[in-house]
């Protein structure tokens, strides 16, 4: 499973990278399912937040993109510290703006994790870093 860190200012400053860090993804792998971590600027909500495993996100006009029920399952089952919350992505963009570059280069049939955090320990890197899927 390919691992990348994609950075998501506005996309007129960010977007050239997250593009092409994308693209290298779709040159040498076909991936079912992104687990997309990111930070959760406003600190509300859930100190380590996963999206329901019910959910999906839609990012009008390319579609939605399904959250991928089994993986956040299995993520909540290992994480220590994650919760599923949908309000802790109310406000917050960090993962978002990864979706248009998502559908545009995989299409909606790839599915996704959305996990935002605020609490941002070193316990809680290394305990998601260490129970995160080998390949999806």
């Amino acid at each position: 499973m390919p691992i990348v860190i994609v950075p998501h200012a506005g996309y007129v400053y960010s977007g050239p990278v997250a593009a092409m860090s994308f693209a290298e993804v779709y040159r040498f792998h076909s991936p079912r399912t992104f687990i997309l971590v990111g930070p959760n600027h406003y600190g509300i909500g859930a100190p380590v937040a996963i999206y329901p495993p019910e959910g999906a996100w839609e990012t009008p006009p390319l579609g939605t993109l399904e959250v991928d029920s089994e993986v956040a399952k299995e993520l909540m089952s290992r994480v220590k510290y994650l919760e599923p919350d949908t309000y802790a992505f109310v406000q917050e963009h960090s993962l978002e703006v990864q979706l248009p570059f998502i559908q545009y280069i995989f299409g909606n049939n790839v599915k996704i994790v959305p996990i935002i955090i605020w609490r941002q320990t070193k316990e809680v890197a290394k305990d998601l870093a260490m129970q995160l899927p080998r390949s999806y």
